[in-house]
């Protein structure tokens, strides 16, 4: 059992067991497992929200604050945390580096969210990892209730269940009693909401950013005293019922009884452009490698992909960097010119350049509508073809999960070069290690002021 308070019998519906669930979580308690996927999650959100510092999307934000002198994203703002979590949340998310799970990127709005708690209140390092944790279950609970994917409405599911998971990943940080806990997510459910639509431009990472500055905010009014519906999530008008795509959510019953993290875990993101086509990348990424294309020579390119997924890639000749991380041609044509597509092929120079203006017009999208089990809002698998001008084509394998997924996971190398390109032209080298060192003792840490005191790094 995880607990830190003496337990009530467990409560049978929705909002009220995951409250008395976030509210008796104990976070020496937690597995290894568990702790591992989370520290992860910290790891990865931090590296790609220093990546996304200076992205458009940010700077728009501190020039609306008056914080344009705000350097490093982990030193004092002078903000309170409720604003300081909305401009850490829009740079993790402002590159779609950040990490993916149950349908959507839940550490760019949890971890920004607790980072501002505990800059305003310091806690040990555990106490993060299992606020983290909070946060995640009551994300994935409420996924798990929805059958539909939300995209296909045009719901943006990352900021639809971020709200009220990141009041559950502050309520945990502020041990409020599992009453208040109920209210601030059902305060939270009442601050959610973001649209597909957006997907392409620099609103879409404002959109996550809303989510982590809902959470500390639901968190504050709960602990005010501020009363809200104790079945918000539920209730047949509430949260699931009113955002579900076709009324299918499952409304009765408890939460799961089993921690849904060391079932879904965490994918890491090895290109920066949206995750719907990783799998494509990856197969396209394996062609050219193995049979050493030649770019001048490719007639056509096909993909089947998932129908939701498709969906979501918008641009087939993307005009600008946000549009390209949601262009199918422009990732697939970056893999064949340069054998990858990073933060480097995301600039105007390479997206505009004759080219890739040339290549993405050959590539095409064949959709498919079974749904694997695993992910719901994509296909089974994905698989490239290519046309050669010679006549010979090449088809890859079917890629049912990329590099950095739960089940096919990257090694701790990958992990730490990825972090490394992250941090690049963003902090001195020296500073970058030591800021991986202690956010990799993280569960170590008596108190997480440390990561936030800029004297140890500069002096390391």
């Amino acid at each position: 059992m995880i607990v830190k308070q003496s337990k009530m019998p467990e409560p049978t519906e929705l909002t009220a067991s995951l409250a008395n669930f976030v509210a008796g979580l104990d976070a020496n308690d937690l597995p290894a497992k568990a702790r591992d996927i989370a520290l992860s999650g910290f790891i990865d959100c931090i590296a790609v929200l220093y990546a996304g510092w200076d992205a458009p999307a940010a700077t728009h934000m501190r020039k609306v604050a008056g914080t344009d002198t705000w350097a490093d994203p982990l030193q004092a703002s002078g903000l309170p945390a409720q604003e300081e979590a909305l401009h850490l949340a829009i740079a993790a998310h402002a590159l779609d580096f950040d990490d993916t799970a149950i349908a959507g990127h839940p550490s760019a709005v949890l971890v920004p969210a607790i980072l501002a708690e505990l800059k305003a209140n310091p806690k040990p390092g555990l106490r993060a990892i299992a606020a983290w944790v909070a946060g995640y279950e009551v994300w994935a609970e409420l996924d798990a209730r929805e059958p539909d994917p939300l995209h296909g409405k045009g719901w943006h599911p990352s900021a639809v269940y971020g709200p009220p998971a990141a009041a559950a990943a502050i309520a945990s940080l502020r041990d409020l009693d599992t009453n208040k806990t109920q209210t601030a997510i059902s305060i939270a459910a009442s601050m959610t909401g973001g649209l597909v639509a957006q997907f392409g431009t620099w609103t879409k990472p404002w959109q996550l950013a809303r989510a982590a500055q809902a959470g500390l905010v639901a968190a504050s009014l709960a602990e005010t005293g501020m009363e809200a519906a104790p079945d918000a999530l539920e209730h047949p008008r509430g949260f699931l019922g009113a955002l579900s795509p076709r009324g299918n959510a499952r409304l009765d019953g408890p939460r799961a009884a089993d921690l849904h993290v060391l079932q879904q875990g965490l994918n890491i993101k090895f290109y920066p452009v949206c995750y719907a086509m990783h799998r494509a990348l990856d197969a396209a990424a394996e062609l050219a490698a193995d049979n050493d294309i030649d770019p001048a020579q490719v007639a056509a390119v096909d993909v089947e992909i998932g129908a939701t997924q498709a969906g979501l890639l918008h641009y087939s000749q993307p005009e600008t960097v946000a549009q390209a991380r949601f262009s199918l041609q422009f990732s697939i044509a970056a893999i064949l010119l340069r054998r990858k597509c990073g933060l480097g092929e995301l600039a105007d120079d390479f997206i505009l350049s004759e080219p890739v203006r040339a290549l993405t017009p050959k590539i095409t999208m064949t959709l498919l509508e079974e749904r694997s089990p695993d992910e719901p809002a994509h296909s089974p698998w994905d698989r490239v073809t290519i046309r050669m001008k010679d006549g010979s084509v090449l088809v890859s394998r079917k890629v049912d999960f990329p590099l950095g997924h739960f089940r096919k996971p990257a090694g701790p190398d990958a992990l730490k070069r990825k972090f490394d390109d992250c941090l690049t032209g963003c902090l001195p080298k020296e500073r970058a290690d030591t800021l991986y060192r202690a956010l990799a003792d993280l569960p170590a840490l008596a108190s997480t002021t440390s990561l936030f005191e800029l004297r140890e790094f500069a002096d390391a």
